[in-house]
């Protein structure tokens, strides 16, 4: 079992520093140690399962360690012709990225050599073997040639002449002597680049992503993750008023596109929190130690910090996932394996071993353990509570915190664009005493990265008609980003009636709030109840939930649709109770969520937050406000479906009833495989094809799936198994057959488009699409839907991994821009298509409050609105 993998500087003081922190529990049993194949512990589960599950799981290939199966990646729908039968409205833009063109030498080499340190040296000591390399830097160079050393492999551009070599005099590095064996693995031709198999072209970008870690290595960064973003931590700079740091940095990849090889780098920061996870820990048990008993209380600080990330404040600072919590230990007493520097195993104890590895006395030897599962290794990684702190932003932040976040991280296009030369002027031209300079890899490889940033042609789409009622509106504003005004108009949809009832607290004036409500309602042409129930509660502080409940017993008609419950500030900690309770088979009924004081307090910008509620609630139980003009020859009865992971556990899918893609039925599911897969998408997909005939009298003939940022590796399993569940599930209840279009959508792509005007850069319009030049050959196209006037967006990047449907690029372009408008709680654009913004915040809602999927009749509403 692993402790933690980060290391250290190493130190003369310290011999255990070179040492295996390959830790392993004393304590583990045989028959844990037995168990190399976990896939075995789901037979159980399979055989209870339906046939279809079954296949899919025992057909999932097990990714080997260090392989990729990318079985399809090569085969991926390539981007379609221009159709000059369908008239997208635009207008041609130019516009100025983020990527640099990379110049070099096709008939270079790059060979990859794998490492072996002999006596042993711990895997995850990998600054102690920096050290070795960077000492015989010089010497190395005459069997290599120029060279970068990343995680026991040496990648160099010169073939030796030998297959297997080991250097014949020992290196001596602070009184220990070690020696190198080196071993060729294979060799990689540069004109790769240019291979149309991607597989075959990522392997010479391998090379050229090590060189950067190397790079950002010796300037003192650290990376974090896999997604090759690199932040300076000696910059960490504390965020006024807040229990938050913000640690500047950059983001960077060599990627091939259209246009060639190029080097892509941007500002990035990482937002860390000062509290520490013992802390955290601490505040939660405080606060439910008197509500529930030792084990219940356990077992709630563990579903809390589940799926938390957490970053080791020590070493190369990694960033971790928790699995669960490790009670009952005390570190001065846990056993663990360790390697020395010969590699015989030793006895030593966790207090010990964060004595020799890090110089730390742990303070609270018997807190609880945070366990992370290391799928690959199969095996534990152990970290120590106090010594990790929370990272990411919490759920709960205030309007002043968001702001203060937004100071210290927004960039203007200008600004960005000088941080962005200045560092790419460093790496250039910086000239350290060892590793591979931007000159020498000129003089080898003919390696050379422009300073002049790439131009690519672009376009800017028009907005669509937004239609109220029986009448199409116009989004409005300047070339830059575009709105629509929702004041005075007649619902799209209006068949259901709005039967309110309201529980406040006893001091809230809840007629004037009941007025307002009436009026606006009734302004869009939505039939209110006969009369609004007021309830008021008692003002006593000890249980406000179980009066609330009484309250609805007793009081409220079983003919109310909509519950608005005002919060004061006694009973902010009631919202998930409140929410679970009046969503249980119980009650089974549609509430309403308000702040006392967003509403008594506020003067200026009162009609809209009431307008705001008033929307949600029309739009809960079962009308719609707006809808958005389908594209100029749309296919009838298409279907579109969402589907997001939420950590790794549960998987949301959202899928459009109506043909205006306005409403929507919800699933959730908790049988995920290979953390991408679903195992029972068949079943849920017959569910989605069920509820459309019902609301629409016949099954769809198309379907539209969007999954939200897939790797490559996913992306082949889901083409292999998921892609075949759904069209079997479909062709079981219909005559489908296989008409359906996949689309990966990436919103963490580093790419970043500006308008170039008079020298000066702005940020990219609403509307604008890319579909060429820095995409590659692939059906792909990049989207900004919405325009920013403060710091710089992500534009979003839709990828086509299946396509039967054909229908036409610009088509598809019109559409997902489109729905971009149809989020019914902004009036003008958003970032992604509504049914994947609704998918996010659905499944977000049942994982962290509802904690289970809602009621059947539920599940055509907006709840988690």
């Amino acid at each position: 079992m692993n402790i933690e993998k980060s290391s250290q500087k190493h130190t003369t003081s310290s011999n255990s520093s070179r040492s295996s922190s390959k830790l392993r529990s004393r304590s583990r049993s045989n028959s844990q140690r037995r168990n190399k194949n976990p896939e075995k512990t789901e037979s159980t589960d399979d055989k209870q399962g339906s046939d279809q599950n079954q296949k899919i799981e025992s057909n999932i290939p097990q990714t080997t360690r260090g392989m990729r199966q990318l079985t399809f990646i090569k085969d991926l729908p390539k981007r379609p012709t221009k159709c000059p039968q369908y008239p997208q409205q635009f207008r041609e833009i130019r516009l100025v990225t983020n990527n640099f063109s990379v110049r070099s030498k096709r008939n270079g080499i790059i060979v990859v050599y794998s490492v072996k340190f002999l006596p042993f040296i711990d895997p995850q000591n990998n600054n102690l073997k920096r050290e070795i390399i960077k000492s015989q830097e010089e010497a190395l160079r005459e069997f290599l040639g120029p060279f970068v050393y990343y995680s026991n492999t040496i990648i160099g551009g010169k073939e030796s002449a030998t297959f297997n070599f080991k250097l014949e005099k020992p290196i001596k590095f602070e009184s220990q002597e070690y020696f190198l064996e080196i071993k060729k693995v294979k060799v990689i031709n540069l004109q790769d680049l240019e291979n149309p198999n991607p597989i075959e072209a990522d392997k010479p970008l391998m090379f050229f992503n090590y060189l950067i870690k190397d790079f950002f290595k010796n300037l003192k960064y650290q990376e974090h993750g896999k997604t090759r973003k690199f932040h300076d931590i000696s910059r960490r700079q504390p965020i006024p008023e807040t229990e938050l740091s913000v640690i500047p940095g950059f983001a960077v990849n060599f990627q091939t596109n259209e246009q060639g090889f190029s080097f892509k780098i941007d500002i990035s920061h990482r937002i860390i929190r000062t509290t520490t996870v013992l802390q955290y820990i601490d505040q939660i048990w405080k606060e439910q130690a008197n509500k529930l008993a030792k084990d219940e209380l356990r077992k709630y600080v563990t579903h809390i910090m589940t799926k938390q990330l957490v970053l080791a404040n020590y070493g190369t600072y990694r960033t971790y996932s928790v699995d669960n919590l490790l009670f009952d230990q005390n570190t001065a007493e846990f056993s663990i394996e360790l390697a020395d520097s010969k590699g015989k195993q030793i006895l030593i104890t966790m207090d010990q071993y964060f004595k020799q590895r890090y110089n730390y006395d742990i303070i609270n030897k018997r807190a609880p353990l945070l366990v992370i599962e290391d799928s690959k290794s199969n095996r534990k990684v152990y970290l120590v509570a106090e010594l990790c702190i929370m990272a990411g932003v919490p759920d709960n932040l205030n309007e002043f915190t968001r702001k203060q976040i937004q100071k210290e991280c927004q960039t203007n296009p200008k600004d960005r664009f000088e941080k962005i030369k200045k560092m790419l002027y460093e790496l250039i031209n910086r000239q350290p005493s060892t590793g591979l300079t931007m000159q020498k890899l000129k003089e080898e490889f003919g390696i050379e990265i422009n300073t002049v940033p790439q131009y690519v042609k672009g376009k800017q789409l028009r907005p669509p008609n937004i239609i109220f009622g029986n009448q199409n509106v116009q989004p409005q504003g300047d070339k830059e980003n575009f709105s629509f005004n929702c004041n005075n108009q007649s619902a799209f949809i209006k068949r259901y009636e709005v039967r309110i009832a309201i529980i406040s607290p006893y001091d809230f004036d809840c007629e004037e709030f009941t007025q307002n409500i009436h009026e606006i309602i009734q302004k869009y042409g939505i039939k209110m109840g006969v009369q609004t129930q007021c309830h008021y509660l008692s003002g006593q502080r000890q249980n406000y939930i179980a009066e609330i409940e009484q309250t609805i017993m007793r009081n409220v008609p079983h003919t109310t649709n909509m519950i608005v419950i005002v919060l004061n500030r006694q009973m902010k900690n009631c919202y998930a109770p409140l929410k679970k309770m009046c969503m249980s088979e119980k009650f089974g009924v549609l509430t309403q969520m308000v702040q006392s004081d967003s509403i008594s307090k506020q003067k200026k910008g009162l009609f809209s937050i009431i307008q705001k509620l008033a929307i949600q609630m029309m739009d809960k139980v079962g009308n719609c406000l707006w809808s958005v003009q389908l594209p100029q020859k749309w296919p009838d009865n298409i279907m579109i479906v969402s589907v997001i992971i939420e950590k790794s556990k549960f998987a949301g899918m959202l899928s459009s009833v109506d043909k205006s893609y306005s409403r929507y039925y919800s699933q959730m599911s908790t049988k995920i495989v290979e953390k991408c897969l679903i195992k029972d998408i068949g079943d849920m997909m017959k569910a989605c094809f069920l509820q459309y005939k019902l609301e629409n009298g016949c099954f769809p003939q198309k379907l539209i799936y969007f999954r939200d940022g897939l790797s490559e590796e996913s992306i082949s399993h889901l083409l292999q198994y998921e892609t075949r569940e759904i069209i079997l599930a479909a062709n079981q209840l219909c005559q489908f057959g296989d008409q359906i279009i996949i689309i990966n959508i990436q919103n963490t792509n580093i790419t970043k488009l500006f308008r170039e005007e008079r020298d000066q850069y702005f940020n990219a319009s609403a509307g604008t699409v890319v579909d060429s030049d820095i995409t590659t050959k692939n059906y792909e196209f990049i989207l900004v839907p919405v325009y920013s006037s403060r710091g710089c967006p992500k534009p979003i990047l839709y990828r086509v991994i299946y396509d039967t449907l054909k229908i036409p690029m610009e088509q598809l372009q019109d559409f997902v821009y489109g729905q971009c408008y149809n989020y019914q709680n902004w009036t003008g654009s958003i970032k992604l298509p509504a049914i994947v913004k609704n998918c996010q915040k659905m499944i977000k809602f049942l994982v962290e409050i509802l904690q289970a999927e809602p009621i059947n009749k539920l599940r055509s509403s907006f709840y988690y609105l």
